[in-house]
């Protein structure tokens, strides 16, 4: 539209997962992520539409000049949801869209993130897993940090191919691992962060996809922490961070 010259009207939306902001600012853009923008960013798509056009983060310096955002009389609470359109076959309620702004990094590993399952992205397995270990390990976190707030069940799964995984990780193998239910004030990024870093460090099976996870989570910057051995509340802090500032650069473009 901006290279061409057309007006572009948008029909305001809510942000299914809420208004909150966690994770890294992306820095490694691409089709996935195109916008320096953490992996949370809490905005109605008409509010991000805004922000992007006139942050000016077009190539060549372009903007669209006629753009119009129809807005919402004002955010339905979550009560006032109506039927979920499933965005995916892999995202099929809310409560999976929440879940995944996290697990999706399970992508860039040889863990299955649930592709090939009736809950994608609420299981995540590999068939090399101890699962009583790693129960062991979620009962600590839980005593440490999250108590009753995470919910999470020690299961077998075996992906099969369908309409949203044509050939899922470990199709056809039994996968051991666990299901995922979160309150709504965990940050489900953090807590996959929590568990990635058990798994690299206690699974000589485990492996990144170094480049597509490094997308995925925005830059390399989480993968060379565990690679270095370092605190992982090193990076959380780095988070922090990276929210308060873009949080500074969204006020400005907030309708609501």
């Amino acid at each position: 539209a901006a290279e061409n010259d057309v007006s572009v009207i948008i029909l305001d939306r809510p942000n299914p997962i809420g208004r909150r902001i966690y994770g890294p600012i992306k820095e490694k853009l691409n089709f996935i992520g195109m916008h320096p923008i953490p992996i949370r960013h809490g905005m109605t798509i008409g509010e991000l539409c805004y922000m992007i056009n006139n942050e000016g983060w077009f190539t060549k310096g372009l903007s669209v000049q006629d753009l119009e955002i129809i807005k919402m009389h004002k955010l339905p609470d979550d009560e006032e949801y109506h039927d979920w359109i499933a965005p995916s076959p892999n995202i099929p309620n809310k409560k999976t869209a929440f879940i995944y702004n996290g697990t999706c990094l399970f992508e860039g590993t040889n863990i299955s993130e649930g592709r090939g399952t009736e809950n994608p992205f609420k299981y995540i397995g590999a068939p090399w897993i101890d699962s009583n270990h790693l129960m062991n390990y979620i009962s600590a976190l839980q005593n440490k940090k999250y108590g009753s707030k995470i919910k999470i069940k020690k299961i077998e799964f075996i992906p099969k191919s369908n309409e949203g995984a044509k050939n899922p990780k470990y199709e056809g193998e039994i996968c051991y691992g666990i299901s995922i239910d979160l309150d709504k004030s965990v940050e489900p990024i953090e807590l996959s962060m929590y568990l990635l870093q058990y798994f690299y460090n206690n699974y000589k099976e485990f492996s990144f996809n170094k480049d597509f996870f490094d997308i995925l989570y925005g830059s390399s910057d989480f993968r060379e922490c565990l690679n270095n051995n370092c605190d992982i509340e090193e990076i959380l802090n780095d988070i922090d961070k990276d929210v308060r500032r873009f949080n500074k650069i969204r006020e400005k473009y907030l309708f609501y």
